[in-house]
């Protein structure tokens, strides 16, 4: 999901940005190369102090490409201002884990984390839907693989009624541990396949790829 289209006031009387306006200009040199690169680096930390952990729902995997192409993301109204507020209480002393699924997918495809507080006066006109949403916030992608629900199904959240992890509603809190859990059977679980590894034609334009990544990571640091 997005985040929601506001009904009146400033929204409807500022003409809104387009972001990130660098980028775009740049978008046909944004090669898979590239994304490969960005998400190679480092391997994921499982040793994790202190960090809180979310599930991200989309219904569109169009916008996970360009989510993981261009590092930002959306959510609605009411899910952009609950993670604003809890990054701005992490106070970058612990990261805010974002764990990705389109909806119906029967799967997780990806980790992300929260980088940035969520800027409400921009927004990215290339969204499905572009004119319902407002708002962005940067996310560095961690990891881009196929987790099936199943993997994760054992696990239950008790701040959500106690219900199977894959039982979430977008931007659904787990607890540490849990999210811990999902973090570590994340790494574990071997590379099938990826949102990445499909033809389509947001990373580089116009040509289509099908290709078939490796599995990649990017470290969360301890705190």
């Amino acid at each position: 999901v997005r985040c929601v289209q506001e009904t009146g006031g400033r929204y409807h009387q500022q003409q809104r940005q387009k972001y990130p306006p660098a980028q775009q200009q740049q978008e046909d040199h944004v090669s898979l190369e590239t994304i490969q690169n960005r998400l190679s680096k480092h391997e994921i930390d499982i040793g994790l102090k202190k960090a809180r952990f979310f599930v991200i729902k989309s219904y569109s995997e169009d916008d996970i490409h360009k989510s993981i192409k261009y590092g930002i993301w959306c959510s609605t109204k009411d899910g952009n201002n609950k993670l604003n507020e809890i990054y701005k209480q992490a106070n970058n002393e612990y990261p805010i884990i974002l764990f990705f699924s389109v909806n119906a997918s029967g799967q997780f495809i990806g980790v992300a984390e929260m980088k940035s507080e969520v800027n409400f006066d921009d927004s990215y006109d290339k969204w499905n839907q572009y004119d319902k949403w407002q708002g962005v916030f940067k996310v560095e992608w961690l990891v881009v693989k196929d987790l099936p629900n199943k993997e994760v199904r054992h696990l239950q959240n008790e701040l959500n009624e106690n219900k199977p992890v894959p039982n979430s509603r977008d931007t659904q809190e787990m607890p540490f541990e849990i999210g811990m859990q999902v973090l570590e059977i994340y790494k574990k679980f071997p590379y099938k396949s990826s949102i990445l590894a499909v033809s389509y034609t947001h990373l580089t334009l116009p040509t289509i790829y099908s290709v078939q990544i490796s599995v990649v990571a990017v470290s969360l640091k301890k705190k």
